[in-house]
């Protein structure tokens, strides 16, 4: 085969190649993008018909998330290197704990009967501080081992005494009958806005310990939660738009967490839970190129025994090994070149 056709076989598999990665990315686009209508519709039906199942419904698929993200990193935590996702996932666990009694608590539900609006808005703001928070405290894992049964227990001691203040009526309000959010409320929503940011500052700092895929969606999943929780700061009725237009947001937020940690760690599990061990082994590579070692055949003088290097430079040995090596010489004198150099001082010695 000549050249040319070598070429023009080449082109013609890259171009299929290329047809073929853009006929898959736009089916996929399109494939989200019914999945999505389709969703929304759904939803907003539910909520023309039931605002009380659109609540439970949205509640629930956040809930199945989170449980999903701890069940995949709690049976992966051997496998991976760091231990910033066996953080998220316990932190998620929790999350989806207070979130369920939220669900249970809102409004109309009869789960919980004589605390109104107040309680389940109180019990979202601790699953949203819990969530926030961890989410900023967890690039420190990147580097640092989890104590795991340490913080099983702190998330217990937190979450079961922040519930157990509201049910207690110890918790700043978050909603007054007749008022609507309280002061607390809507400052707690933009602190946890700019915990987020900070969130997003520290994923960008460590941005190489996550894969390209990994990396975008969590930064998506963290600029949504934002946008969330400043549409729950305008909220004058608990089955108002601006709320339902938050957990919107929210179920965004945890379908790019779903697809950031579950769906990539199922369907390609290896660069999900090796990817610390491919890093270790690039730098242990990189590491092992940068030694310096002496192999082969070294053409040496016979006499003066100096060595001839790969320029054709005769160099003495001290200078060819350190200069192909990490060697250091410390210079001294056997006894055989020291009486041969200081036969006098020998001799009187002897004598």
């Amino acid at each position: 085969m000549s050249a040319a056709h070598s070429i023009w076989a080449c082109d013609r598999v890259s171009f299929g190649g290329s047809v073929a990665h853009s006929t898959y990315m736009m089916n996929t686009i399109i494939k989200y993008l019914f999945t999505t209508i389709g969703l929304i519709t759904f939803l907003l039906l539910t909520q023309s018909y039931s605002y009380l199942l659109f609540h439970n419904i949205a509640e629930t698929l956040s809930i199945i998330v989170a449980v999903s993200v701890f069940i995949l990193v709690w049976n992966a935590r051997s496998f991976i290197e760091n231990d910033y996702f066996l953080f998220i996932g316990i932190s998620l666990l929790f999350v989806a704990i207070v979130d369920f009694i939220h669900t249970l608590a809102y409004y109309g539900m009869g789960v919980f009967a004589g605390y109104g609006r107040d309680l389940p808005t109180q019990l979202w703001i601790i699953a949203r501080y819990i969530q926030a928070i961890s989410f900023l405290a967890a690039p420190i894992f990147l580097k640092r081992r989890l104590n795991t049964p340490f913080m099983l227990a702190v998330f217990f001691l937190v979450s079961v005494s922040s519930i157990t203040l509201t049910f207690f009526r110890k918790f700043p309000s978050c909603f007054i009958d007749g008022q609507g959010l309280t002061v607390f409320k809507v400052a707690s929503e933009y602190i946890i806005c700019v915990i987020y940011l900070g969130s997003i500052y520290g994923l960008f700092r460590n941005r190489h310990y996550f894969g390209d895929k990994n990396f975008s969606l969590m930064i998506g999943a963290f600029a949504i939660n934002i946008i969330a929780e400043l549409s729950f700061t305008l909220y004058v009725d608990v089955y108002g738009f601006f709320n339902m237009l938050g957990h919107f947001f929210k179920l965004a937020s945890f379908f790019l967490i779903y697809k950031g940690i579950v769906q990539i760690g199922f369907k390609d599990p290896y660069s999900f839970l090796f990817r610390e061990l491919k890093q270790r082994e690039e730098l242990l590579s990189k590491a092992l190129n940068e030694v310096k070692t002496l192999r082969g055949i070294i053409p040496i003088c016979s006499r003066c025994k100096k060595i001839r290097d790969d320029k054709g430079y005769w160099n003495q040995v001290e200078v060819y090994v350190s200069n192909h090596s990490d060697a250091e010489f410390s210079h001294g004198l056997c006894p055989e070149c020291a009486k041969k150099l200081y036969s006098n001082y020998y001799n009187d010695k002897e004598a």
